[in-house]
């Protein structure tokens, strides 16, 4: 069984009805309404590649044939029984769509990731002396640069299958089309699912592909039903057995043991979900050892940042990430993008490689968005930098801005996870929401600071499933990395958070003690030793 089932343009599928869309076969006629799209640049009038969806009539339409110049790629999550048909244009020549021939009037959305506008026209068929000629460009606005000042947007968290070399020319075009820099595959194992999927052709450089700036790499999520799921990015080779805890393997390797067989080959690895999932996820432990690189805070339907600001706050510095874990909820809002509906943006300074984006993740010169763009600075400093102040403390400017056209709701200034009371400072600058503020903090004790905003709901998320998880996030949000400030030799460290850690950690070393499985006797008494060690650490800060 696989997650996904991907059409090439030549595809010509018939869709069933699906959540309330329209799927009409169109059978070509004389008279049948034929729509000719193109998207373009505002500003020098060239295609670009663009997502696009339909309205007929004020009913959702999927068309089941896009052309050679357009793109139509099936996701199909079997097990969630979750199904989305999306589209693009592929920046070459206009996008020919069949439509029904009760059209009367067709709304036609696009969007470009986050940085361009996104762009509804409505159309009415009566208004085409030749309904089979209805030609339709949409000028496409950027109102960001973000690859101007060094950052490159990425989804590090994808599972889709991927056979051969050729099946990469789509993935640039739906790249180009959510303007993305980088996307990371990963295969997995288990879940609902029993075999393994979202398989690729190869993994390290072998996996790897570019086409100028945009990169595809190919990696492993890693789960275990006890200890959690962990992302391993980049690796050249799989780690077995892919999903343990279940199916009579026990609860080994170790995820601490994975992630240091992860940075044996050059890759990447991280705690997945926030740590929400696996019924006693070693999240806390594997940081507190060292072991992991990074923290994914964030899916297309998650954001959980408990665990990590409590990390932060007793002193263990750890990235945060975001990606989509697509095939998941696949649905989008008109202005969303598809990949990297949920994307981590990363200060790789114009250098487009692996090696080069690793190192901007593990220096925690990040941000995680849905939408708004973020800007975070400290006496000047970027996101991920650190500020020495004297043995006394003293003073710094904040210096934080929000920005899209999705309408905001909330922006904080975050220290050690709380919120500032702050001035801010809303506009409306050329349609786009600019929230900012500016703040002089008087600082006496070692700390992080990052910047939190929140957005308007996403309505594709409004499922019920979603309604029931403590874990789910269904409006728009940015995070953050933190910029961390030293007064002194003063490490950050909140002994509330430090010694609730250390509880933790003590009441998960029973499970591992007594309840999880083992090989044998000598693997149980090194996992103890690893709980052992984690509290000894945790209980030595001072």
């Amino acid at each position: 069984m696989r997650s996904i089932s991907a059409a090439t343009p030549r595809a010509n599928w018939s869709l069933p009805q699906v959540a309330g869309v329209l799927a009409l076969t169109a059978t070509l006629v004389q008279s049948q309404p034929v729509l000719k799209l193109e998207t373009t640049d505002a500003n020098t009038g060239r295609p670009l590649p663009a997502r696009f969806s339909l309205e007929v009539n004020g009913v959702p339409f999927q068309p089941d044939d896009v052309g050679p110049h357009g793109l139509r790629f099936l996701s199909l999550h079997d097990s969630k029984k979750q199904f989305r048909a999306i589209t693009y244009t592929r920046g070459t020549f206009p996008v020919e769509i069949r439509l029904p021939e009760s059209s009367r009037e067709v709304t036609v959305h696009v969007a470009k990731g986050f940085e361009f506008f996104p762009v509804s026209r409505t159309i009415q068929v009566s208004d085409y002396s030749e309904p089979s000629e209805m030609r339709l460009n949409i000028p496409l606005k950027r109102w960001s640069s973000l690859t101007l000042e060094g950052w490159a947007s990425s989804d590090p968290h994808l599972h889709y299958d991927r056979f051969s070399r050729s099946a990469n020319i789509d993935w640039f075009v739906m790249m180009a089309g959510d303007d993305l820099e980088s996307i990371h595959f990963m295969m997995l194992k288990g879940g609902k699912v029993p075999s393994e999927w979202g398989a690729q052709y190869g993994y390290g450089k072998r996996g790897e592909a570019r086409e100028g700036p945009r990169l595809i790499t190919a990696g492993e999520e890693y789960r275990d039903a006890a200890q959690g799921h962990v992302n391993l990015l980049g690796i050249h080779k799989i780690i077995p057995p892919i999903m343990a805890g279940r199916n009579g393997i026990p609860n080994y390797p170790f995820l601490h043991d994975v992630f240091l067989e992860t940075r044996k080959m050059d890759g990447l690895g991280g705690i997945a979900h926030g740590g929400a999932l696996g019924t006693q996820t070693t999240a806390a432990l594997d940081v507190v050892l060292g072991a992991a690189d990074f923290m994914e805070i964030a899916n297309t339907h998650l954001y959980v940042p408990d665990l990590w600001h409590r990390l932060l706050n007793a002193g263990f510095f750890i990235p945060p990430l975001g990606g989509t874990d697509l095939p998941n909820y696949p649905a989008r809002d008109p202005w969303q993008p598809f990949l990297g509906g949920m994307r981590t943006y990363a200060k790789v300074d114009g250098q487009h490689d692996f090696s080069s984006w690793k190192q901007a993740v593990k220096a925690g010169r990040v941000f995680v968005t849905s939408g708004p763009m973020a800007s975070f600075k400290v006496n000047g400093k970027d996101i991920g930098d650190k500020i020495a102040l004297p043995a006394g403390g003293g003073e710094v400017e904040i210096d934080a801005v929000l920005k899209s056209p999705i309408p905001l709701t909330e922006m904080e200034v975050l220290r050690n996870g709380l919120p500032l009371s702050c001035d801010i400072v809303k506009k409306n600058l050329g349609g786009v929401h600019h929230w900012r503020i500016r703040k002089k903090l008087s600082i006496n004790e070692s700390c992080w600071l990052a910047l939190h905003g929140k957005g308007s709901p996403i309505k594709a998320l409004d499922v019920d499933r979603l309604k029931q998880q403590p874990w789910a996030e269904t409006s728009v949000i940015a995070q953050t990395g933190a910029t961390r400030v030293l007064v002194g030799d003063k490490p950050i460290l909140s002994r509330e958070d430090r010694d609730w850690l250390a509880r933790h950690l003590q009441r998960q070393r029973e499970f591992y003690e007594t309840e999880a499985r083992y090989w044998n006797e000598r693997q149980r008494e090194e996992r103890l030793r690893h709980f052992d060690d984690a509290v000894r650490k945790l209980k030595g800060l001072q």
